[in-house]
């Protein structure tokens, strides 16, 4: 405190003088001390001229340079002042501010991989170094490096835990890492689609899957590719991996679940979390009985809707497909907007030839979620059982927008083609759609009665096809 009512006393002294040169030989210290004043004072010339003196006097003293350095990166000469932030650091290697600084006057001039090396020197030496992580933080967030700059501001919220635009910073990078994640995944089912025999482009459909943490989606795509090439030992290495890893995962949330509803079972918000964790890793029985207590705690629409709900998912896994459409229909009775509900619900109705409900609901989940490529590829249906073709087309196309490996999409848009008189594009759709299904074994029907009446008829036909294959 001292020291900085010292330098705000130089500055106002200075403050009438700030141009003038040193009048009398002073020492280093001194030159220094009228330079840092001048700094204060908001003089950068005068005191970049005090310190270019104090080099003079003392031209192999780091704390020199330091200062010369600093006050040349404040007044953007960083060509300058890099060399002499190196020349420095050669002297005192351990100073995390120095490395700080450098990688900060690196970033500013677009030297990227100079200021990361830099901002990893300075936590080396310094963990603690809060304004490292933010920076880098931020570097590697415009450089895409969305899940590395997730770890630094997480390092940086660590030590300040509240501050609150670091927590809005986390909350959006999450946001972006997830919408990036999501088109690698439609770039990767894309390459499927073109390549849909080419291993490496499943094992990069797989790793797409991983990133998001689906790793079931993972194992099956894995197992397409090991189908293709069973002698790939690459992909059964990487299929033991997931599989390892699915089972850790699987082992840390149960562990986080039963924390969770041993410390709070009377908490309805706790419950809920806990449960769907418990959902997540497939234990559907042990989330039922929390479901029913989480129902009596709850609180307000929204927290009945979410217990509601996720009792017709537990109900669901265990094949009680009755009991799962009920409990989704008292979910949604609290809470309309609950598009993954409506589709359930719609493709239960599919299912019964409730052709009404089936499009009432569909036509909900669509217009809620329009990116969902499962409702769209079932509202596609309900409009082909009608025979409006048109509409059924639209769908299908969104469904493998969507979704560009969506194998029964492209079957259904071939037969819209081929009903709207359009042979060559239907012939297009079938060829997609056998070239995708060559390695499902559960498609394997359909494929062979396509094939048969491509053969016998010109076409593809118009075959009813498994409603619950193909994504």
């Amino acid at each position: 405190m001292r020291g900085a009512v010292m330098l705000l006393l130089m500055a106002v002294a200075l403050s009438g003088a700030v141009h003038a040169e040193p009048t009398v030989a002073a020492g280093t210290a001194d030159l220094l001390a009228v330079a840092r004043g001048r700094e204060a004072a908001g003089d950068l010339d005068g005191a970049l001229r005090a310190c270019h003196e104090a080099a003079k006097q003392s031209p192999g003293s780091a704390e020199v340079q330091y200062q010369l350095a600093h006050l040349l990166h404040r007044s953007g000469k960083l060509v300058e002042a890099i060399p002499l932030y190196r020349q420095v650091i050669e002297a005192r290697p351990e100073d995390a501010r120095l490395h700080y600084d450098l990688g900060a006057a690196c970033q500013t001039l677009g030297m990227f991989d100079e200021a990361i090396a830099s901002y990893r020197a300075a936590l080396l030496h310094d963990p603690e170094f809060g304004a490292v992580y933010r920076n880098l933080g931020a570097l590697l967030e415009k450089l895409g490096r969305l899940r590395d700059a997730a770890k630094a501001y997480q390092a940086a919220l660590r030590l300040d835990p509240d501050d609150v635009e670091l927590h809005r910073t986390l909350n959006a990078l999450a946001e972006d890492s997830r919408r990036l994640e999501r088109r690698a995944l439609r770039r990767a089912q894309t390459l499927v689609a073109l390549r849909p025999d080419d291993v490496a482009a499943y094992v990069q459909l797989a790793s797409a899957y991983h990133k998001l943490g689906e790793f079931d989606a993972a194992l099956d795509t894995l197992a397409i590719a090991a189908r293709i090439d069973p002698d790939a030992r690459t992909v059964a290495d990487a299929m033991d991996a997931v599989r390892e890893q699915r089972r850790q995962r699987d082992h840390a949330l149960r562990e986080q679940a039963r924390k969770a509803l041993e410390d709070n079972p009377r908490d309805p918000e706790a419950l809920l979390s806990a449960v769907a964790l418990l959902l997540r890793i497939g234990d559907a029985a042990a989330a039922v009985p929390w479901l029913t207590r989480a129902q009596n705690l709850a609180e307000g629409a929204s927290q009945r809707a979410r217990a509601w709900a996720a009792l017709g998912d537990a109900y669901s896994a265990q094949g009680d497909t009755v009991s799962g459409i009920a409990a989704y229909r008292r979910s949604l009775a609290h809470v309309p907007h609950q598009p993954r509900l409506h589709r359930e619900l719609g493709r239960d109705a599919f299912a019964k030839a409730d052709w009404r409900v089936a499009r009432e609901h569909l036509l909900m989940a669509a217009e809620q979620d329009p990116d969902d490529a499962v409702s769209q590829y079932h509202l596609a249906r309900v409009y082909q059982r009608d025979g409006d073709w048109p509409r059924a087309m639209r769908h299908y196309h969104v469904a493998v927008r969507m979704k560009p490996d969506y194998v029964l999409a492209y079957l259904g848009l071939a037969r819209a083609y081929e009903a709207g008189g359009l042979l060559p594009a239907a012939h297009s759709n079938y060829d997609r759609f056998l070239g995708l299904a060559a390695h499902r074994p559960d498609l394997e029907n359909e494929r062979a009665r396509v094939f048969a009446q491509i053969e016998g008829t010109g076409s593809g036909g118009r075959a009813d096809v498994d409603d619950e294959a193909g994504w």
